[in-house]
């Protein structure tokens, strides 16, 4: 299975290999902070009221246990289900507070390391010396032409 990262400068993409675990990570918590935007939703429209009660669902709350997408998401961003269902349901209660995303780096597991962030940082600057070379090239060509 091929997964891309596209951004502006590179429309072609670049493959997420299996090792890129923070990209991935960061990629399954975003899942769960718009669960969480989406739960604490407060809009009267028909679409965003049928997002929140699903979202509820997901994250199991309002009585509903059925949570293994919900776990299984927890598990692959590295966080602690545990953990997060207390933030979740703390942060679901409080009306109108704002949303705090720090949570999740307190629910992260503690395994992580610094040599997965390294690697990540020396590939993004491998690709901006790529693309300076690429844009050193072409004012050549054009000089040249």
């Amino acid at each position: 299975m091929e997964n891309f990262i596209n951004n502006i400068d590179d429309p072609v993409g670049e493959e997420i290999s299996e090792t890129d675990d923070d990209l991935c990570r960061a990629m399954w918590i975003s899942v769960i902070l718009q669960a969480v935007l989406d739960a604490k939703s407060k809009s009267n429209k028909k679409c965003l009221q049928k997002q929140r009660e699903r979202a509820r669902e997901w994250l199991g709350l309002d009585g509903h246990e059925d949570v293994d997408d919900y776990r299984l998401v927890c598990e692959l961003a590295g966080i602690d289900i545990d953990k997060m269902n207390h933030v979740v349901n703390r942060v679901i209660a409080e009306e109108g507070a704002p949303l705090d995303f720090r949570c999740l780096k307190k629910a992260q597991m503690p395994n992580r390391t610094g040599e997965l962030r390294a690697r990540y940082f020396r590939r993004l600057e491998k690709r901006r010396i790529r693309k300076a070379h690429s844009l050193a090239e072409e004012e050549v060509r054009k000089a040249a032409g």
